[in-house]
């Protein structure tokens, strides 16, 4: 899908994210909301962003694990990270659940496919 960009700005994010000192990694919702904080610096916000769309390109058009995720055509990327976000918003009853299932949960539920 958007595969070759998303890598390319994963590998410029690697030397950041070690040179940052991060020796932890977004364990929960808790932790990926304060991530794509607009308040959070430019590094957690730039992981924020990779977070989702890694996840995103993962289940994009493919079962995973039983979620199923049908973006539609050109879908803008930031719409991704928005709506993932405006999930975490709307649900903070749910912020201990690990951030990999809440984007999955974010995403299915905003694109979801038709069959």
């Amino acid at each position: 899908m958007y595969g070759a960009r998303l890598l390319a700005g994963t590998l410029l994010l690697v030397p950041l994210w070690a040179g940052a000192g991060h020796a932890g990694t977004l364990q929960d919702g808790q932790d990926l909301k304060q991530y794509c904080a607009e308040d959070a610096t430019h590094v957690k916000q730039a992981v924020c962003f990779a977070y989702i769309l890694g996840i995103a390109d993962l289940v994009g058009g493919h079962d995973v694990k039983g979620f199923h995720v049908c973006f539609p055509e050109n879908v803008d990327l930031k719409l991704i990270v928005t709506t993932t976000e405006e999930y975490l918003a709307d649900h903070p009853e749910r912020l201990h659940y690990t951030a990999d299932k809440l984007v999955l949960d974010a995403l299915v539920d905003a694109f979801p496919c038709t069959r």
